[in-house]
């Protein structure tokens, strides 16, 4: 519920309840489990205490206390409802409560199925919100769930991760260009780059049959800036070789970098194994 909820109304009971049973008449539709809303005990609560007004749901200022002498009654402290509320500065008023859906959806779904789901749930708290909207007194409600954040994060980065490489590879074909003076040269470290990625989504996700997910799309990147920073340097050995033959010039070049180069992928490849253990 958002800010301005006033569960002293009997409106904000009836409907928050009706939520719950809604979510289960249509467990199919999303998944639904079962549910965890505290109001079967609130109801259970009422009914012990046998005062007058403590009908639920209850349409007075004795909602807030009554929910606060719930929360700490032994009979039920034990299912730890409180973590469900947040009150006033004072303690004194509910300034906001929440229910909460177990479902069937597994956790490590892909993002794109999770948004899918995710889309259900927008669908169903749009519905509810507003079969609402005439009640004043009824704040809107929305859904949350950690799925939805990761779900969310891994389809932009995804995104980010395709625009980037993008960027990355006309950024280097130009930086190239200008700084070594030699178009061609430039276009074949670029094509090279986009091999070496070409066949490592091939082997990643066509071989071993990985999803792409955003642990393979930072990796993506990753190999993509290992592996123009490695042909930029042989590159530049090979424009700077005062040789004139080709097989001359790539020798040289080899000379130049390969050492260096080759000790550097060593050290590379080295500190991989350590954060995997």
């Amino acid at each position: 519920s958002k800010e301005g909820l006033d569960f002293s109304k009997a409106a904000v009971q009836s409907a928050a309840a009706h939520l719950c049973d809604l979510a289960l008449e249509r467990k199919a539709e999303l998944a639904v489990r079962r549910t965890e809303c505290f109001f079967d005990d609130f109801k259970h609560f009422l009914q012990d205490q046998n005062c007058n007004g403590c009908d639920f749901p209850i349409g007075s200022n004795e909602a807030h206390s009554l929910v606060i002498a719930f929360l700490k009654d032994a009979n039920f402290r034990r299912k730890k409802w409180y973590r469900d509320f947040g009150f006033s500065e004072d303690g004194a008023h509910v300034a906001w409560f929440r229910v909460r859906f177990i479902t069937d959806i597994p956790n490590r779904i892909g993002s794109e199925d999770a948004m899918s789901w995710s889309r259900r749930w927008d669908d169903f708290i749009d519905e509810f919100n507003k079969a609402f909207e005439q009640e004043p007194s009824v704040s809107k409600v929305f859904h949350s769930s950690r799925l939805w954040v990761r779900a969310e994060f891994e389809t932009r980065l995804i995104s980010a991760t395709l625009s980037g490489s993008l960027i990355c590879l006309i950024s280097t074909f130009v930086a190239i260009s200008v700084f070594l003076g030699h178009p061609v040269l430039a276009m074949l470290l670029t094509a090279s780059v986009m091999c070496i990625i070409t066949c490592l989504a091939g082997i990643v996700f066509g071989l071993i049959g990985w999803p792409f997910g955003a642990i393979e799309a930072l990796e993506l990147l990753i190999v993509l800036g290992l592996s123009v920073d490695y042909s930029l340097h042989t590159v530049e050995a090979y424009n700077r070789s005062a040789a004139t033959q080709r097989f001359l010039r790539i020798r040289d070049a080899l000379q130049r970098t390969g050492g260096a180069l080759f000790g550097a992928a060593a050290t590379s490849v080295l500190a991989f194994p350590p954060p995997l253990i």
